[in-house]
């Protein structure tokens, strides 16, 4: 697979650290994106966590030194890095836009919750991920989807009541063309990857409205801690119970473990292909169909 992360070294490539097009909303009160200047801000937060009781690895001061060296004329191009990532981000939802278009139909937007986690004290997300990967790839040749493009996402998660011991969720977020997205379809995925007690919907398909938010979401570059609380019913006795969870930053320890994940994964390891190709050139990705899926 091409490494991705070339397109940010480019001659040209600032253009995705600023704050020009391709430009989108986010959230119910429509607000912009994240600006350069916020995720400049994010990312010396991350430094001072990197550099702050380092007690999980030795790498975490070389990672801050890289992350710090980060700057227009020597980009860094770690997935770690929040500029990068939000470069990354950026640089996909224009790629993604006419490559979508070229399609010539409707695309589904299919996130994918498998029950492949693993502990907080654990970093093992490439090995975690390529059981993950291998399980897509038996679901989709056995649901016969021969194209999708999408990213890689984790989230800690935890319980208020500590009804279970916190653990690293790897999901998928991905696009497929509509016409492969029949019902059969939906079901073959479900029974490779059912719900169960801590995954309430882990296969779910939402038709793609054309918004750029969707496409930004799924290559988004912050990672977060989902908190679940205890089920409570409404005040109606027809309501149904509902489970809540809330999205908390990590703590400390957690973004160290995280940042050190991400560095060591890259940006093409986050990246899925199925039967479609990537190629780096000219300050842009640009995706194209294989012949045969991956």
């Amino acid at each position: 697979m091409t490494d991705i992360s070339r397109v940010l070294f480019e001659d040209g490539a600032e253009r995705w650290y600023g704050d020009g097009k391709p430009r989108w909303r986010v959230g119910p009160d429509k607000k912009p994106p994240e600006s350069a200047v916020e995720a400049d801000s994010q990312s010396r937060k991350n430094i001072r966590q990197l550099r702050k009781r380092v007690t999980i690895s030795n790498n975490c001061g070389t990672l801050a030194d890289l992350l710090e060296a980060c700057w227009s004329e020597n980009r860094c191009g770690s997935l770690a890095c929040r500029k990068c990532g939000r470069a990354m981000q950026r640089c996909f939802v224009n790629a993604a836009q006419p490559w979508i278009k070229g399609l010539g139909e409707p695309v589904y937007i299919i996130t994918i919750v498998p029950d492949v986690w693993f502990a907080e004290s654990e970093r093992c997300l490439i090995g975690k991920l390529s059981v993950f990967r291998n399980r897509l790839d038996a679901a989709l040749k056995d649901a016969d989807i021969k194209l999708a493009v999408g990213w890689y996402d984790v989230s800690l998660n935890e319980h208020s009541n500590k009804a279970h011991r916190p653990f690293w969720q790897p999901h998928l977020w991905c696009i497929v063309p509509s016409s492969q997205v029949t019902k059969p379809v939906r079901e073959v995925l479900r029974k490779h990857f059912p719900n169960n007690p801590l995954i309430c919907a882990a296969v779910e398909f939402q038709l793609f409205d054309g918004n750029r938010r969707a496409m930004a979401y799924g290559a988004k570059p912050n990672f977060i801690r989902r908190v679940t609380y205890p089920k409570i019913a409404g005040q109606n006795s027809r309501a149904k119970r509902r489970q809540n969870t809330k999205k908390r930053d990590l703590r400390v320890s957690q973004n160290q473990a995280m940042l050190l994940m991400c560095h060591d994964l890259g940006f093409s390891g986050r990246l899925f292909l199925h039967g479609a190709t990537v190629r780096a050139w000219n300050e842009k990705i640009r995706f194209s169909e294989c012949v045969a899926p991956v």
